[in-house]
């Protein structure tokens, strides 16, 4: 099973990040990870933004406005979403913001790793 963000071998999971003229490797071995957790966040408060706007154009005689302001909120609600997969060591933390991956897809990973 592949996740994207991480390279798997036989004896460690390597995770390299370069951003910003920045590198930043971390590697651990398997037979030394304590945890892995998945974590999956969003920004609640931007529906509530959503359903203010909405609200407001309508008493404000401007519905348009009230649901482009709307829309928009949802839009950054729904692309701010992120799931994360975070392994633990002693030593070490890899943490990878999972783009692709669905939440079965890193469980079935996580039972692989038989931890």
């Amino acid at each position: 099973m592949n996740i994207e963000g991480l390279d798997v071998t036989e004896t460690c999971i390597r995770m390299v990040e370069r951003s910003s003229g920045k590198i930043t490797v971390v590697s651990i071995r398997k037979d030394k990870i304590t945890s892995c957790s998945i974590s999956k966040t969003s920004k609640p408060i931007l529906l509530v933004f959503a359903v203010m706007g909405l609200v407001s154009g309508v008493f404000l005689a401007h519905p348009v406005l009230g649901a482009f302001i709307s829309a928009a909120f949802m839009l950054l609600f729904f692309l701010g979403r992120k799931l994360r997969l975070i392994i633990s060591s002693p030593t070490g933390k890899i943490e990878v913001v999972l783009r692709k991956t669905g939440v079965d897809d890193v469980i079935t990973f996580i039972q692989e790793l038989d931890i």
